[in-house]
């Protein structure tokens, strides 16, 4: 039964002069807060996560290529290409040793579906000038570029960020020749 302590005026206050908090209208505040908040942390996590697949990408194909142009000072230049393409039908091992130093290295080697990556070799004598790499003398430069077009970065390269949706990861090393 109810008394007239419990009865409340029309504007949610009762007799004692407390307010009456209507239950009713709040339970729907608290779901669509949630939503919210959890839809910002969904986008802050998936983020968090696409940024980290880039860095590892980008680390994964520099200690390749920095591999190549070790290999590439090393090995004999007559049995050297300047110019391939790591792909997903690239096998491992390959009778290039250039190739299997770029290609193979973990975190390098694409997926099906993935774009290939383009590596260029490109030899340089002591004065800085492009030459045949046969024709490298001491002092002459080995430089390895790996150039990956439109990695599958959905958070990075498309979607609602505000860079640009084509990207391009360009990692080079080089050595010396002696």
């Amino acid at each position: 039964m109810e008394t007239d302590r419990d009865k409340v005026n029309r504007k949610g206050i009762n007799k004692r002069g407390t307010y009456m908090k209507n239950i009713k209208n709040k339970n729907g505040t608290m779901l669509i807060e949630t939503a919210l908040v959890l839809v910002i942390l969904l986008v802050i996590l998936l983020g968090i996560t696409e940024f980290a697949r880039a860095w590892f990408t980008k680390n994964s194909l520099k200690n390749a290529v920095r591999q190549g142009a070790r290999v590439a000072v090393v090995t004999p230049a007559a049995s050297l290409t300047t110019s391939f393409q790591c792909a997903s039908s690239t096998t491992c091992p390959n009778a290039n040793v250039l190739t299997n130093a770029v290609c193979c290295q973990p975190g390098v080697k694409p997926k099906t579906g993935e774009p290939a990556i383009n590596v260029t070799l490109e030899c340089r004598d002591a004065s800085n000038a492009i030459v045949a790499c046969s024709a490298v003398a001491p002092n002459g430069t080995v430089r390895v570029q790996a150039i990956l077009n439109n990695p599958n970065f959905y958070v990075i390269g498309g979607g609602i960020w505000p860079w640009p949706k084509s990207l391009n990861l360009i990692v080079a090393a080089s050595m010396r020749y002696e």
